[in-house]
């Protein structure tokens, strides 16, 4: 069971390995588990997905701003998620790539998102093999 210093911790580690192959910049919060849900809800993959019956399995967000984008997750679902480590950074270091490939997004439209899921994806398996098998898809 993961606790909020364990989730910073791990925030701060996958950030740090991040950095030594790309500059982003972004802030990190925890949420409640409300709250949380609330966010992903707003998501047009999430919506897809609840309105296709697929169980939503998501454990961290990214909230674009042109001022400073900000990874969101809730030690809640991470708990109901996994309690391994590696699954964390994992999720991570996908949410920092949104961040990284942000500019290639062209508007906030199901397909764009799609797209932008997929270059994530590819982009995190080829730099970071070992954390991208964690992730399903």
């Amino acid at each position: 069971m993961f606790d909020e210093n364990d989730v910073k911790r791990i925030f701060e580690e996958s950030f740090k390995e991040f950095s030594k192959k790309h500059k982003i910049t972004c802030s990190f919060e925890l949420m409640e588990f409300k709250d949380f849900l609330d966010l992903a809800g707003k998501s047009n993959i999430i919506k897809k997905d609840i309105k296709s019956g697929f169980p939503v399995l998501v454990g961290a967000l990214v909230v674009h701003s042109n001022k400073k984008d900000k990874v969101c997750m809730s030690v809640d679902v991470l708990n109901q998620l996994s309690d391994e480590e590696d699954f964390v950074k994992a999720l991570l270091i996908h949410e920092f790539y949104h961040i990284l490939l942000k500019s290639k997004v062209k508007c906030d439209r199901l397909d764009e998102n799609l797209k932008s899921e997929e270059r994530v994806k590819k982009s995190m398996k080829t730099e970071f093999p070992e954390l991208s098998s964690w992730l399903k898809g």
